[in-house]
């Protein structure tokens, strides 16, 4: 048997140790995948690394894998439509499981719609990304952090780079324990004058971090 005969059926090998605090999954393998023999391999790796590089983490210290070991396409795996995996998915997805169950990482960032159903049991991944889940208690309920695959941002939609780096960012900041803490937030009134406004606007200013929801049509904010 020839050794490339041989890959294709043992499939790539994860790469880092089982003992970091952040891991990386990704859905399917693709043919750079498999020559380097480890996931997120190529243009995607490349990608991936320029990602890592900007949120301050080190590709080093991540353990990484995918949902699916050797190479094919998604939709032999899962039917991103409906939401459901193939026979040969659930089969992907079971090993997974058994994989990450060694891997002592505090959060997992599932990258791509696949590995995003595979951890959570979700889809709408653009609708998701970046919130941080409770994966399945099949994979025991870990942090979860989905964000879209780093492959997808070479393919047009490059402005995908900046949005996996700030969810790599933030997985960064979850890394550091394993529970899933949720900030608390005050509830806050409408002010009824200008001198209101004024103590509200010195308020926030002495806030070490605030956030806004604005409303964006074609990547322009609206109002």
């Amino acid at each position: 048997m020839f050794l490339n005969e041989v890959h294709e059926k043992r499939g790539i090998n994860p790469q880092g140790s089982k003992m970091a605090k952040i891991a990386i999954v990704g859905d399917t393998t693709d043919a750079f995948d498999m020559q380097a023999m480890r996931p997120f391999a190529g243009y995607g790796g490349n990608a991936l690394e320029s990602c890592l590089h900007s949120a301050g983490i080190i590709r080093g210290e991540c353990y990484l894998t995918n949902v699916a070991k050797v190479k094919g396409f998604e939709k032999d795996y899962y039917d991103d439509r409906k939401g459901t995996f193939t026979t040969k998915g659930i089969e992907a997805v079971k090993q997974l499981q058994e994989e990450l169950a060694n891997v002592q990482a505090n959060v997992i960032v599932a990258c791509g719609n696949m590995s995003f159903a595979a951890l959570c049991g979700h889809k709408y991944l653009s609708k998701y990304r970046g919130y941080v889940f409770p994966a399945l208690h099949t994979f025991n309920q870990r942090k979860v952090i989905p964000t879209y695959h780093p492959r997808n941002s070479l393919r047009g939609m490059y402005i995908q780079k900046y949005v996996i780096s700030s969810d790599l960012r933030k997985a960064k900041e979850e890394s550091e324990f394993p529970e899933i803490r949720r900030p608390e937030r005050d509830l806050i009134y409408n002010p009824e004058s200008v001198l209101d406004v004024v103590d509200w606007c010195d308020y926030y200013c002495k806030q070490p971090k605030v956030g806004f929801d604005i409303e964006v049509v074609n990547y322009e904010v609206s109002c």
